[in-house]
């Protein structure tokens, strides 16, 4: 009987850059994949103005370059885990590069969610970020969700848009509902979308992630709503 003996290879790590590049293939080829056969069919938007859409105040339109330094600053605000308590803040020009990327692809696509930056109308001053997401489990529904920089909040920056991409949304006839919800404890968020239309429908108990400063891990959340092609009265 021979005995065969066997060696073992040394597999040398990859440099953290390339595990990256790899890392951001895989995910393009799993997408590209999955955009083909159909995954992601219920995840598509009204394709978004190219011009993007004005008012006196505020002006929606695709994210830029110019818009990372707001960017960054915004998602390293206080108050934004109110926004998003998960959300983990990009702090490099890199990594708010790459979230453009993705982001402008989405647009091209009409897939979802859209990212939408909110910029003044007058010299085009990055403001903040309504996003738009489809709901998967929902037919025709929509959430919108906004968030602005420190210098920005409590004017107008936060209405005028909402009432904006509303407007849109019901001139395209392709969203049946819109809905929205926070933290039961951020009530100017509660006070906007009541005098929106989207009426306060219920609460959600422990349905939102609380802050990591907070001594639970579950808050309740009110779920506001508002159908965009009911007949008028």
């Amino acid at each position: 009987m021979n005995a065969q003996s066997g060696t073992s290879r040394r597999v040398l790590p990859l440099p953290a850059d390339v595990q990256d590049l790899w890392l951001r293939l895989q995910t393009r080829v799993v997408e590209a994949v999955r955009w083909r056969v159909g995954y992601y069919t219920e995840l598509m938007l009204p394709p978004f103005p190219a011009g993007g859409i004005a008012g006196p105040v505020a002006t929606l339109r695709q994210h830029v370059v110019s818009d990372g330094e707001g960017r960054i600053e915004l998602e390293g605000s206080a108050g934004i885990l109110f926004w998003n308590p998960l959300l983990e803040p990009m702090t490099t020009t890199a990594e708010y590069a790459r979230w453009l990327a993705v982001r402008n692809r989405m647009f091209k696509e009409s897939r979802g969610p859209y990212s939408i930056a909110i910029a003044t109308t007058d010299d085009d001053q990055y403001v903040g970020e309504l996003t738009i997401f489809p709901l998967r489990d929902v037919p025709q529904t929509v959430e919108l969700a906004i968030a602005l920089r420190p210098a920005f909040r409590g004017k107008a920056f936060g209405r005028e848009p909402v009432e904006l991409v509303l407007t849109w949304l019901r001139e395209t006839q392709q969203v049946h509902r819109v809905v929205s919800r926070h933290n039961v404890l951020n009530r100017p968020a509660c006070f906007m979308s009541t005098s929106l239309g989207l009426e306060k429908e219920g609460v959600m108990r422990s349905a939102y992630h609380a802050t990591p400063e907070d001594d639970v891990r579950w808050q309740d959340a009110c779920h506001h709503g508002l159908v965009l092609d009911m007949p008028s009265p």
